[in-house]
């Protein structure tokens, strides 16, 4: 992620309403802690944390461990958060009904498959299209009652977002698009994942669970 994580804490630094930053690294071996470091100054309020694992859905959970707030944000390391976003989760979760919710998306894709799956993805609904990851804020009561993220080795975010629903009312905010670079599917893009993600997305529509469909084509993903 190290290529990425520069512009995401760029974004995170013009943000004024977040209490603090959890940042877990799967133990990566490039410049990454470095980058992290360097904005420790900047942002003042960063949380750094190395796992020997992988697993995203681990290192999600991982963080939520460690966060203190009432309301959890889970950021993939491609995103960047518009300034002023922070203060509409506030803002809308001051209405106890609501329990969690999502953003807006801007994918930037630079390979011809990727921009059809971003065409696909503005015509299809954001929690059953399976390619490409969103951004999820909760309640951390409602997040802990649900049992967090489950381990899964793909799909962690639709899966965790599918069981928010469940407890209340799911915001989409308008008017505050998080920017998500697919550099990194586009390198990790390969036939094989491409037939894997056909074949969960394809399941999914006629009714096979998210988590079931994860366990069984990406086993080995983490």
């Amino acid at each position: 992620d190290e290529s990425i994580i520069h512009n995401t804490l760029e974004s995170l630094a013009r943000l004024v309403n977040i209490d603090e930053i959890v940042i877990v690294d799967g133990s990566s071996v490039d410049s990454t802690p470095e980058i992290i470091e360097k904005f420790n100054d900047k942002l003042g309020k960063i949380v750094f944390l190395k796992v020997s694992k992988k697993s995203r859905a681990f290192q999600f959970h991982t963080g939520a461990e460690h966060a203190t707030g009432d309301i959890l944000w889970f950021l993939y390391p491609e995103m960047r958060p518009k300034q002023g976003s922070a203060r509409k989760i506030k803002d809308i979760m001051k209405y106890r009904e609501v329990v969690g919710g999502s953003f807006e998306m801007i994918y930037e894709a630079n390979k011809p498959i990727t921009r059809l799956l971003v065409k696909i993805q503005e015509r299809a609904s954001q929690n059953m299209f399976l390619f490409l990851e969103n951004s999820i804020f909760v309640r951390r009561e409602i997040y802990e009652e649900i049992g967090g993220f489950d381990l899964l080795p793909a799909f962690e975010m639709k899966q965790l977002q599918r069981k928010i629903k469940k407890r209340g009312s799911f915001i989409v905010l308008n008017g505050f698009p998080i920017v998500t670079s697919l550099e990194k599917l586009e390198k990790g893009l390969s036939l094989l994942k491409l037939l894997k993600l056909t074949a969960c997305q394809l399941l999914c529509w006629i009714g096979l669970p998210i988590s079931l469909c994860a366990k069984l084509f990406f086993k080995d993903a983490n």
